[in-house]
C-alpha cells in the first residue's frame, strides 16, 4: 500500500517510530504512568534517598553539608545532593519536582544513546538501542527513588559520546562530575587510558589527551578535597563511606552481596561501633575518616588472612551482579521482578551477540566495553547487585542492539562482509 507522496505507509511508520522526539515522548510518558500507577510522586525517600534528601536540606537551611545539624559530614558524595538542593530551591521542598525532573533526564538518556548507537554502528541501531532504555525496567523504576544513578547515567553517556566526537576537554569535565556523583567511576578511568592507547597509541595524542582528562578530573575534584581537609583535618578524595562498604562486603558473614544488619552481632564487633543518622556504621569515638580507615583496614584484614574465602566470595558477587532474574529490592514483587529479568535476559543474550561480532573491531569498541568492565571489577571488590549493575545497562543495551541488528541481516541474507563493516569515525 502507498500514499499520494509515493512513500509506503510501513516506511513512514518507521520514519515516525524513529524520530528522536517519539521516542523521548513515550519514554516519559511511560515514566509518569509508573509514578502515577505506583503512587510514587509525592512518596517520601527511603534508605539512601532519606540521606541524600536531608543533605540537601541542611545545605539549604543551615548552609552545611551535613546529615545532623553542626555536624560535617562527607558520608555521600557531593553532586546529587546539590542537584536536589538546585531543585528545592526553585520548586521548594518537593518531592514531585525531583520524581519529574528526574523523568525527563530519563528520557532524554534515551536521545543520547541513539545518538551514540548511531555513531558507532548505525542509524537503526541508535534508535533500537533507545526504544529499549525506553522500556529498560531499571531506568523506570529509578526515576521514583531518590538516587544518583538517573543522573549519573544521563552524564556518562554524555561523557563517552564527547570521547566519540573527540571532545576530550568536555569529556574530562563530565568524568570530574560523574566521580562525586559514583566515586567508583574511578574504575573506568585507567580503561578510558587504555582506549586512547589503542586508537591513538601510534599515531600520537595519547599522551596530551590522558593527561587532559586526569587534569580535568583532579581540578573538578580539587574544591571538594578541600572542603573535606578544612573540615576534618585529612586527606578524603572521595566519600567517608567507602571503607564500611568494603567491610560490609568482605567479612565472615559475606555472601556476595551488602550485609549490613547482621554484622552488628558479629562476634567481637558488637560493642565497636554505632549507627550515625544515615543509618551507616561508625566506629566508637572515632571521627567519620578515622572509622572509614578502620573498617577499610579490618576488611583488608579479613581478605589478606582469608584469600580463599574471598576467592569464592567472587562467583556469588558476579551472580547477583549479573543475575537477570534477581530482585531490584528487597520490597520487589516477583511478579515484577520476572518482568525485569525476562528483558534483561533478552539484552544480555544479545549482548553477547553483539560482543562477539564487535571483536573484528575491538579496540575501537572498548569504549562500550569499557564500563560493563568497571562494574564487573566494581562488583569483584565491593559486592554485587542490580543497582551496581545499572549503570552498565546502556552499553549492554548498544551491544544488543548491534546483535539484533547482525540476527536480521543474517535473516535477509545481509551478512556484512569486512568492506562493509560499519566504521566508527572519530572526529579530529
Amino acid at each position: 500500500m502507498e500514499t499520494r507522496r509515493g512513500t509506503t505507509l510501513k516506511e513512514r511508520l518507521e520514519k515516525f517510530l524513529s524520530h528522536p522526539l517519539v521516542i523521548v515522548a513515550t519514554a516519559f510518558v511511560i515514566r509518569l504512568f509508573y509514578l502515577y500507577f505506583f503512587s510514587l510522586f509525592d512518596k517520601p525517600p527511603v534508605m539512601d534517598g532519606r540521606d541524600y534528601d536531608t543533605f540537601a536540606s541542611n545545605l539549604l537551611r543551615f548552609r552545611e553539608y551535613s546529615l545532623s545539624p553542626g555536624t560535617a559530614s562527607a558520608l555521600r558524595p557531593p553532586v546529587y545532593p546539590l542537584f536536589l538542593a538546585l531543585i528545592y530551591c526553585i520548586f521548594g521542598h518537593s518531592y514531585i519536582a525531583v520524581r519529574l525532573l528526574q523523568a525527563i533526564i530519563s528520557s532524554l538518556s534515551c536521545l543520547l544513546i541513539a545518538v551514540l548507537g548511531e555513531k558507532m554502528w548505525n542509524r537503526g541501531v541508535g534508535t533500537l538501542s533507545a526504544w529499549l532504555f525506553a522500556i529498560h525496567p531499571g531506568s523506570i523504576y529509578l526515576v521514583g527513588r531518590f538516587l544518583s544513578e538517573t543522573l549519573f547515567v544521563f552524564l556518562f553517556i554524555l561523557t563517552l559520546l564527547l570521547i566519540i566526537k573527540n571532545k576530550t576537554h568536555w569529556s574530562g569535565i563530565l568524568l570530574g562530575v560523574s566521580i562525586l556523583i559514583r566515586p567508583n567511576v574511578v574504575l573506568f578511568i585507567p580503561l578510558l587510558i587504555l582506549f586512547f592507547w589503542f586508537i591513538y597509541g601510534k599515531k600520537g595524542g595519547f599522551l596530551r589527551r590522558s593527561l587532559l582528562i586526569l587534569l580535568e578530573i583532579f581540578l573538578l575534584n580539587l574544591p571538594w578535597v578541600i572542603r573535606n581537609y578544612l573540615v576534618f583535618h585529612e586527606i578524603v578524595p572521595f566519600t567517608n563511606h567507602g571503607g564500611w562498604t568494603f567491610f560490609a562486603c568482605n567479612n565472615p558473614l559475606a555472601n556476595g552481596g551488602y550485609v549490613s544488619g547482621p554484622l552488628d552481632r558479629m562476634l567481637g564487633f558488637e560493642a565497636h561501633f554505632n549507627y550515625a543518622p544515615s543509618n551507616l556504621p561508625l566506629w566508637k569515638d572515632s571521627t567519620e575518616v578515622r572509622s572509614d580507615r578502620t573498617f577499610l583496614k579490618k576488611g583488608l584484614q579479613w581478605v589478606w588472612k582469608n584469600p580463599k574465602d574471598f576467592g569464592l566470595l567472587i562467583p556469588k558477587k558476579l551472580e547477583k551482579t549479573w543475575n537477570p532474574f534477581r530482585k531490584p529490592s528487597q520490597s520487589f514483587a516477583k511478579k515484577f521482578t520476572i518482568i525485569f529479568g525476562i528483558y534483561y535476559l533478552f539484552i544480555m543474550l544479545l549482548a553477547i551477540g553483539g560482543f562477539l561480532f564487535t571483536l573484528t573491531q575491538w579496540k575501537r569498541f572498548f569504549l562500550i566495553y569499557s564500563p560493563i568492565l568497571a562494574v564487573t571489577i566494581n562488583s569483584v571488590i565491593f559486592y554485587g547487585s542490580t543497582r551496581m549493575r545499572f549503570p552498565s545497562d546502556p552499553f549492554l543495551i548498544l551491544l544488543s542492539s548491534i546483535g539484533l541488528d547482525l540476527i536480521l541481516r543474517i535473516k535477509r541474507k545481509k551478512l556484512l562482509n569486512g568492506r562493509e563493516f560499519p566504521k566508527i569515525t572519530l572526529v579530529i
